[in-house]
């Protein structure tokens, strides 16, 4: 049987980073990335036009906050799941992206290899953390005092 294609639309504002995500989407079998947006009214647009299963999110965007997107994507019909990929240090936003709503949080540095990953797991409706995200949240409870 064949593997079903996950549709995937990557919102971020920097064109770099955007070609990036598209040159390495476009060599993996069973991911199809159908729209790109530089930011959130462009991002509106695209999911409405092509029903994204996950989509990729940039947390700093130049018209609004990724975080408050997340929300505003709970009151969708049949909401993409939504994998954070940002510059942006881990620590209390990944927290917050997850309360928003989000699935998975990746650090943009990491490899095409664990941006499928999260790709797939956000499609299957599992959560997944990139490793430099675990060794910061490990890293903050412990000086926190929650750690031993």
């Amino acid at each position: 049987m064949a593997e079903s294609v996950i549709i995937v639309v990557s919102v971020d504002d920097e064109p770099n980073w955007r070609a990036l995500v598209s040159a390495r989407l476009e060599r993996t079998d069973g991911i199809e990335l159908v729209g790109t947006a530089a930011g959130l009214a462009e991002a509106r647009a695209v999911i409405a036009a092509t029903r994204p299963q996950v989509l990729l999110l940039d947390l700093h965007l130049r018209d609004g906050n990724g975080i408050d997107f997340v929300r505003e994507l709970a009151d969708y019909d049949s909401p993409p799941a939504v994998v954070i990929l940002s510059a942006t240090r881990p620590g209390a936003a990944v927290r917050e992206a997850l309360d928003a709503g989000a699935v998975a949080y990746l650090d943009k540095a990491r490899s095409r290899a664990e941006m499928t990953t999260a790709i797939r797991a956000a499609a299957a409706g599992r959560t997944l953390l990139g490793e430099a995200v675990v060794e910061a949240l490990v890293t903050e409870i412990r000086a926190s005092g929650g750690g031993a």
